[in-house]
């Protein structure tokens, strides 16, 4: 069965007056209304269609989004700490939100500026989803038909575009396309597709009402494509993760060259994953939130909870890792920002450990969340596990990213090494030196 939320795609720019500190201000403020929807946006499976006007509204869609289109143009920073206050209303309205705005960063920086007028023009920002595919992409005059299914598109239920990937003249097959072994594939292409009336591709009812163990509202429904051409200008090489084949040292992207802004040279290798640190972040916030009513009002029979020194323990611990994971986030961003800065004044790209070093600080921040959802889930007493209780949903939203080898395994990890110690593709260490020291392995 397929959903359709909405008939109007149309996204607004950024209204007159609106900043990013205002955004930021927005997003707590719409917390206790995102804390009320939490149970229908898991049971529906993406938030209300009453939140997505609050967020249009505000400008939150035009957040990243170019000054030349109407967007407000703000830093990935302050993107991040919008995405974070987000999350520590509703975990799945955050994520939601994320990985269909942070589509911006793709199209801006690598799409070209007929393309980029076409979107931003017709329809405003993309906000859709990007999921590995069980597709097909045939080369015809003028472009390509795409067929096939795309999974976990977060973010696709108010998309006006579905962006994707899928190999040319493949074979539809149960196998999905793996980003990490897409710069090996040579073969793929990611894409841009008009969602039109809703007939261009059908969004399946397959997420949300208990589906899967945690962020259950996070929109990741799967898509289906049929007999769809998409020109050849809203096609690029798909090189997965290591996007440096996009990025021409001297003038940078096609979002550098058209907007002059050195965040569209598009560093995805860690962006994406700083979305999910984001949100992650922000859950282990809520959590905190939740701690300390139980802290002040729960009572055992030794008392109130918040009296117990154990407790007090646990929660000054978890304290300490969610403001951790948060300054960690915060931190590594606005390193990627200074990468992207140092680019514009010298023209000089920041090797691959730079690069990887960034993500895997979003991975700890990402598993210090989890840390410090641990400790509160301690302490919450069994009352406040029951269905429907927000520590509970917390927890499984934390628990939810887990399993997830793209911000939890060991592939950011092993580049870096593979970076800093100058490893060979077998990963051995070069010859060394006459005087004994390894030959070509990065600085930090």
């Amino acid at each position: 069965m397929a959903i359709n939320p909405l008939t109007d795609y149309a996204v607004k720019s950024a209204p007159e007056g609106a900043t990013p500190k205002k955004l930021i201000e927005k997003a707590i403020e719409l917390r206790p209304l995102l804390r009320e929807q939490q149970a229908d946006t898991e049971k529906r499976g993406y938030y209300s269609l009453e939140v997505r006007n609050q967020l249009n509204d505000a400008g939150f869609y035009a957040a990243i989004q170019p000054k030349m289109f109407g967007g407000l143009e703000s830093s990935l920073s302050d993107y991040y700490r919008m995405i974070i206050e987000l999350a520590r209303g509703c975990p799945s309205t955050a994520w939601c939100y994320a990985l269909g705005t942070g589509k911006t960063m793709m199209l801006t920086s690598f799409y070209p500026e007929s393309v980029q007028r076409d979107i931003y023009q017709r329809v405003g920002v993309i906000h859709g989803g990007h999921g590995p595919g069980r597709s097909t992409a045939t080369p015809v005059e003028g472009g390509y038909v795409i067929n096939g299914t795309f999974n976990y598109c977060s973010g696709i239920p108010y998309s006006n575009h579905l962006m994707g990937t899928a190999p040319v003249n493949g074979q539809i097959t149960d196998q999905s396309v793996n980003s990490w072994s897409a710069d090996k594939m040579n073969n793929l292409i990611e894409f841009v597709l008009p969602r039109g009336d809703g007939s261009n591709y059908e969004v399946l009812e397959d997420w949300g009402d208990g589906r899967t163990l945690g962020l259950n509202g996070t929109g990741s429904h799967s898509v289906r494509v049929e007999n769809q051409f998409v020109p050849t200008e809203f096609t690029i090489l798909d090189v997965g993760h290591n996007k440096a084949p996009l990025r021409d040292p001297q003038t940078g992207t096609e979002g550098t060259r058209l907007h002059g802004n050195p965040m569209y040279l598009g560093y995805l290798e860690f962006f994406l994953t700083g979305e999910v640190a984001s949100v992650q972040v922000g859950i282990a916030q809520a959590m905190i939130d939740e701690m300390v009513g139980v802290l002040r009002t729960k009572k055992g029979v030794r008392g109130l909870y918040g009296n117990s020194k154990s407790a007090q323990d646990d929660f000054g611990e978890a304290v300490k890792l969610a403001d951790g994971a948060q300054a960690i986030v915060m931190q590594a961003i606005r390193e990627g920002e200074e990468m992207a800065q140092e680019w514009y004044e010298n023209r000089v790209l920041p090797d691959e450990y730079r690069l990887w070093k960034c993500a895997n600080q979003f991975q700890l921040a990402i598993r210090m969340s989890w840390e410090s959802g641990v400790l509160a889930f301690r302490q919450a007493g069994s009352s406040s596990l029951k269905r429907g209780e927000r520590i509970q949903r917390y927890f499984r939203d934390l628990a939810q990213e887990r399993p997830q080898s793209t911000t939890t395994g060991g592939n950011y990890r092993d580049t870096l090494v593979r970076a800093r110690l100058g490893l060979d593709a077998d990963g051995k260490l070069p010859e060394t030196g006459g005087d004994g020291r390894v030959t070509g392995a990065t600085r930090a």
